[in-house]
């Protein structure tokens, strides 16, 4: 599933000279099965809402605007006028963390190993 957090989605070569000529990311930096084959262990996971500064740009918060969020941060137009229309970061905060438990000591086999992760508490 493309909304995994175990989903390998590496950049196409347009990614990486996008990348290079313009300064912008716009491929996913990070996910369990490249955590999986480095080897990685322990994985500290920082949880924090997005804030709305980084979509509302002077163009507004209608579509050329969203167009222009979009090409900055590269999450999609629905995500951006989420943000652009929320109120309160602790509710995001908790549905990014229901997303991380949502597959919680859920076993996934990559390449013949199975893995998982466990959240903790202090």
């Amino acid at each position: 599933r493309k909304d995994s957090i175990w989903n390998y989605d590496p950049p196409t070569t347009l990614d990486k000279i996008t990348n290079i000529a313009t300064s912008l990311t716009k491929f996913r930096q990070s996910d369990f099965t490249s955590l999986a084959w480095a080897g990685a262990e322990i994985v500290f996971v920082s949880l924090c809402g997005l804030e709305k500064s980084f979509v509302m740009t002077k163009l507004g918060t209608k579509l050329p605007g969203d167009i222009v969020g979009n090409l900055v941060t590269g999450i999609g137009k629905k995500r951006i006028d989420h943000i652009q229309n929320m109120n309160d970061y602790f509710n995001d905060l908790l549905s990014e963390y229901d997303f991380y438990k949502q597959l919680d000591q859920h076993r996934v086999r990559i390449d013949g190993k199975w893995f998982q992760y466990k959240i903790v508490s202090s």
